[in-house]
């Protein structure tokens, strides 16, 4: 805090919804105040318009780039967004009214009841131009073009109406794939003229207007605003994320800080050796700590990177497998660098490794060459190493299969073709399952349901191939542990009971919990004593804000004055809280406050809700990462390939 200039008591945020509330908050007051009549031109430009749909993906579109993006370590918005959008837009539309007087001038008295005895039109019909070429534009680019001057005569068009013109002009294939407006003129420009005068010059205009392609500069400008509006909000407020600290500390170990070299040294002192698990999921920030802690250290710090850029799954959340990359290839390139690979499959059969080679060879060009992702072949372990066997298969069924589906067919057929083909597969092993001869450990048995695993991409896929499946082949589908059967819902639950039914019973047990941490060896003591409970003014505060429905003030307490942000290690030192319980403590209260203010809920509605979301599937262990749905018969899992990342079958 010291090195950046910030203050040491700050309010640890989640990112996401501040900067839902911060550009929600721009859209309703920020920049119709900032850009006033310029504001509904900004918002057509950069794409805000058409459906509901299209308007939410607009929003989280503008969100993610703006969370992701990190200026501090090098990243650039491209295009350039301009200095002021207010003054862009001034500027933009001077242009663009000029080029749209000059289109106007070009193609003349439009009558809109019979666009065919157009000037133009006529004689672009008696060209010798080829017959599909002359067809598709006199149906498919000059109706729209002569809509858009006639529109404009009336003084009403804008950059959207443009837009419409390039939209309608793409069911011609040869404007859809050079997105010119030149096509117009398939044959010298001197025979057109004579033809269709003001035809050439018309196209001219076009392409002018085409070029000035405001949208993405005026979206990189909204991205910009929406970042410096989050900036200031957490200043104002005094709050901080965990990307923030990461940044933060990224800065002030660059040279321009100059503390940077006391502090390098006092870390480079207490950390002499760093390793970094799954380095692929980390992005640029991360990699510029790591480096200039320890890859530029002169006193024989040393840093392990231990990844594999085949398994990059966290590119949303800003992992940047290219960091990987560049990592590697600046340690292998140092003369102190060196690299190590794990060779050897200890989770596979010999065949089902053998094939994997193949697959993933640079014969079968799997990796693209650009992308500097290379697969080495792995090994087996030697025989008495191995855990488990596949004595006998009497199916005769390869390691890996490739199914060739008929072309023309659609995706979706597609999939519901494989699906089928899947479940028929594995109904043709479970009749033969006696047969089947498998070691495992000291034991030898035949083939059960739960040696089955089928991964898909989504929840919906796994909901249609259950169903396929039907009930003569039990499945199950795995997710990850939910935020409602989170450690933190159930802390959370403790709380609200202690507020909804205040005996010492509850309020003692809501002092073992993340929001105050009070040891259980205490808890004991003031039972046995009958001490007096304490935080009792912050619990009756909590409880007048839930009889009065003030939820904000509520939640913003309970996450702000308690200990949720820190816990203690062993040696009794605060750390702050992981990001994950952090994360989960914001969205649980950003989910009850809406909620409870949408169904106008007393506190009961929402502690009954609360514990309804918890109990509404199986209870799991707070430890447990998976947890089944249904009962603990062998059953062919099903699962998501993100969340059968590090698992072992």
């Amino acid at each position: 805090a010291l090195e950046n200039g910030i203050p040491f008591e700050t309010e640890v945020v989640d990112d996401r919804p501040l900067y839902e509330s911060c550009l929600y908050d721009l859209l309703r007051k920020g920049w119709p105040e900032k850009y006033r009549d310029g504001f509904e031109s900004l918002l057509r430009m950069s794409g805000f318009e058409g459906s509901l749909s299209d308007r939410k993906n607009w929003r989280d579109q503008i969100q993610q780039i703006a969370m992701k993006w990190q200026p501090e370590v090098g990243d650039r918005l491209i295009p350039e967004p301009p200095e002021d959008l207010g003054d862009f837009v001034k500027n933009f539309q001077s242009v663009f009214e000029s080029q749209v007087t000059t289109l106007r001038e070009c193609v003349g008295t439009v009558d809109e009841s019979d666009l065919e005895q157009h000037p133009i039109h006529v004689g672009f019909s008696k060209l010798k131009v080829h017959g599909s070429t002359k067809k598709s534009i006199l149906t498919k680019m000059l109706p729209p073009l002569f809509r858009f001057v006639a529109k404009s005569k009336q003084g009403q068009v804008s950059w959207s109406d443009f837009m419409d013109l390039a939209e309608e002009s793409r069911g011609y294939t040869k404007f859809k794939d050079t997105q010119s407006f030149e096509v117009l003129l398939p044959i010298p420009g001197d025979a057109i003229e004579s033809a269709c005068p003001g035809l050439p010059r018309a196209v001219a205009a076009l392409e002018s207007l085409r070029k000035l392609a405001p949208g993405k500069r005026v979206f990189a400008g909204f991205i910009r605003d929406l970042r410096e509006e989050v900036d200031r909000t957490k200043s104002d407020r005094g709050q901080i994320s965990f990307n923030d600290m990461i940044l933060h500390l990224y800065s002030a170990l660059q040279p321009e800080n100059p503390a940077s070299e006391r502090f390098l040294t006092e870390l480079r002192n207490r950390f002499r050796y760093g390793l970094v698990d799954e380095f692929q999921d980390t992005d640029a920030a991360q990699w510029g700590i790591f480096r200039r802690i320890f890859l530029e250290s002169k006193k024989g710090n040393r840093l392990f990177l231990i990844g594999d850029p085949k398994q990059s799954i966290y590119r949303f959340r800003g992992a940047d497998v290219q960091t990987y990359l560049e990592a590697k290839e600046e340690i292998l390139n140092s003369p102190e660098g060196a690299g190590y690979t794990l060779d050897t499959n200890w989770r596979s059969t010999p065949e089902l490794i053998e094939g994997f080679n193949r697959l993933f060879s640079k014969d079968n060009g799997w990796f693209r060459p650009e992308s500097k992702i290379e697969h080495r072949d792995c090994a087996a372990p030697p025989e008495d190493l191995r855990k488990s066997f596949l004595l006998e298969d009497p199916t005769g069924t390869r390691a890996i299969n490739l199914i060739q589906m008929t072309e023309g067919i659609g995706l979706r057929n597609a999939k519901y073709r494989i699906y089928h083909w899947i479940a028929g597969e594995i109904r043709r092993l479970m009749e033969n399952r006696e047969r089947f001869r498998i070691q495992s450990g000291d034991k030898e048995r035949g083939l059960r349901c739960d040696d089955i695993c089928v991964l898909v991409r989504a929840r919906s896929e796994a909901e249609a191939f259950q169903e396929i499946l039907g009930e003569d082949i039990p499945s199950t589908f795995y997710k990850k542990a939910g935020l409602y059967e989170s450690r933190e819902a159930a802390h959370l639950s403790v709380l609200l009971h202690a507020l909804l039914e205040p005996d010492s019973r509850h309020l003692r047990k809501a002092l073992l919990t993340d929001f105050f941490r009070v040891p259980a060896e205490t808890i004991g003591e003031m039972t046995r004593t009958d001490a007096p409970i304490p935080y009792h003014s912050m619990f009756d505060r909590w409880r007048e804000w839930a009889v009065d429905r003030n939820w904000p003030a509520l939640f913003h307490s309970i996450l702000s004055e308690t200990q949720v942000l820190y816990e203690r290690d062993d040696a009794g030192d605060l750390h702050p809280t992981s990001e994950r319980s952090w994360t989960n403590y914001s969205h649980l209260a950003q989910n009850l406050e809406t909620e409870a203010n949408v169904h106008q809920w007393d506190l009961s509605d929402l502690v009954f809700t609360l514990d309804r979301y918890r109990h509404r599937t199986i209870e799991i262990d707070a430890d447990t990462d998976l947890h089944r749905l249904e009962s603990e018969t062998p059953k062919v899992q099903i699962m998501t390939l993100h969340v059968s990342k590090g698992l072992q079958f």
